[in-house]
């Protein structure tokens, strides 16, 4: 009997052996080793995982062949901003001389009879993929005229921006301005951007620089690679990664995950775990945005730090939450997103106006999109309306505090 079942057992073994044995030669043979070094199979990028030096070299090239054209450019304060006085976008997004998107210039103070209100965020509030006349920051200043407001709207938005460098712009260049009303824009993905510091290791093809970014220590926000590294020396970093002291800050570095030598060894053990870490994030989305994350603290800690500052300014801090596509999809499924507790505690604290109260479900069809999944005109359109309209109402009924104005009749036409 003891004979028969060793036997059993051997025969498993042996084919559990050779089943290991033929996916590893699989793998092998169908993955492969890209010009970074990088083993891939299907696209799916397996451990040990390696900074992609090629590509960056190559992307750091091309911005130094072409860098008195690019209109993203490097700021030692926010990461990278827009030239001044240029045009993107085949001509059809203009840049003003203090880097936003404007048909026109600005005095730095605003007229005594006009309502300032000035907008931070990313690319859903520079208007990318619209034309400056259907971007919602202008259509919003004609909703506000309209409706008998003197108004005017500064765009602050800029491509790829995190919550962080929203922040940080309107410290290094919105407040000068003297807006009398803030209005930043969430949107989830900035979540993930706020961990973020080497933009090249997040989003291949874009921004060629790093980024500044938050931690929290002993409950506070402490700010690290600022003022930021400069694209001269980002390659010399790269080279040598493992041992910079910002890897530690780098959420989308996995190499220091799975620097294991089996990951050189088995390539079924690494699919294993690449699959697991995948299969993890989708599975407990919460463990990566939810109250007791990094990256939920620190979009509520942004949010306080962001309000207090404008706050002592004088003045008034508003929330708009701008849902990408496929979070606006999950909202009219029913879907609870894992972030909730941050559009709660937002919704409690401060104002907040979130668009996806007043975009219904047929504005989920993709027609409303562009092709990189920012907001159409009419998306647009309905922004500017609905922000006017909660604007005008927070006026008129005294709940935003306008600290220049004794007596807000003055900015009625």
């Amino acid at each position: 009997m003891i004979g028969k079942i060793a036997k059993g057992a051997l025969a498993v073994c042996v084919i559990v052996l050779l089943t290991l044995a033929t996916l590893e030669l699989s793998i092998r043979l169908i993955g492969y080793t890209d010009s970074n070094g990088q083993f891939l199979i299907f696209d799916r990028t397996l451990p040990p995982y390696v900074v992609p030096l090629a590509r960056i070299e190559s992307e750091l090239q091309e911005y130094f062949n072409n860098k008195e054209a690019v209109t993203l450019i490097p700021d030692p304060a926010t990461g990278w901003t827009y030239r001044p006085n240029s045009k993107r976008q085949d001509g059809t997004f203009t840049v003003n001389g203090a880097g936003l998107r404007a048909l026109r210039e600005y005095t730095m103070k605003p007229a005594a009879d006009t309502l300032r209100i000035a907008l931070f965020g990313d690319s859903f509030v520079a208007g990318d993929e619209v034309t400056d006349e259907e971007a919602w920051a202008l259509l919003l200043e004609q909703e506000l005229n309209r409706a008998g407001l003197k108004a005017e709207v500064l765009n602050f938005g800029v491509s790829g921006y995190s919550m962080t460098q929203a922040f940080l712009r309107w410290q290094a260049l919105g407040k000068r301005f003297s807006p009398d009303m803030v209005i930043f824009v969430f949107q989830a993905e900035n979540l993930d951007r706020n961990v973020n510091v080497f933009h090249q290791l997040y989003w291949q093809g874009g921004a060629v620089y790093s980024k500044p970014r938050f931690i929290i220590e002993d409950g506070s926000l402490s700010l690290v690679n600022s003022p930021v590294i400069p694209p001269e020396d980002l390659l010399d970093v790269m080279r040598a990664f493992d041992s910079h002291p910002l890897a530690t800050h780098e959420a989308f570095y996995k190499g220091r995950d799975a620097s294991s030598p089996i990951w050189r060894m088995s390539r079924v053990a690494g699919l294993l775990y690449d699959t697991f870490s995948h299969l993890n994030a989708v599975v407990a989305p919460a463990r990566v945005y939810g109250a007791d994350s990094e990256r939920g603290q620190l979009g509520e800690a942004i949010v306080g730090a962001f309000a207090a500052d404008v706050a002592s300014s004088d003045a008034t801090f508003t929330v708009l939450h701008l849902p990408h596509n496929i979070h606006f999809r999950a909202f009219h499924a029913g879907e609870r997103a894992p972030w909730q507790f941050l559009l709660d505690h937002i919704q409690d604290v401060y104002h907040f106006i979130n668009a996806e109260d007043f975009l219904g479900v047929e504005y989920t069809d993709d027609s409303y999109f562009q092709p990189f999944a920012h907001y159409g005109p009419e998306i647009n359109a309905r922004i500017a309306e609905v922000v006017s309209m909660e604007l005008v109402t927070c006026i008129q009924e005294d709940t935003c505090q306008l600290p220049r104005f004794e007596n807000t009749s003055d900015i009625w036409k």
